[in-house]
């Protein structure tokens, strides 16, 4: 499951997260397992606490998310590229 909390890329609180983990668990078999993928950003590879809040609610995958508005780029402006592949080469977080 790839929750989405809109197409802004805004992030599901800890609490929809954990409801939406809830209704997809009751809609299931029992003991069947799913996968639950959660997008966001983090500073660098040792900014790991909204990573394992996700997790400790029952996220298994965490996609860093690499975009251009997240990086400060204002319309028209230049794409901050070089900050982007810095974080890219930096690793995921280290959980």
């Amino acid at each position: 499951m790839v929750p989405i909390k809109d197409l802004k890329g805004n992030m599901l609180s800890l609490e929809e997260l954990k409801e939406a983990i809830k209704f997809v668990k009751a809609q299931r078999q029992p003991e069947e397992p799913f996968e639950v993928v959660v997008a966001g950003r983090t500073q660098d590879p040792f900014d790991i606490e909204k990573v394992n809040l996700c997790a400790k609610v029952g996220a298994t995958w965490w996609l860093e998310t690499i975009d251009q508005i997240s990086f400060g780029w204002q319309f028209g402006g230049e794409l901050p590229i070089e900050a982007m592949e810095t974080r890219v080469r930096e690793g995921p977080p280290m959980v």
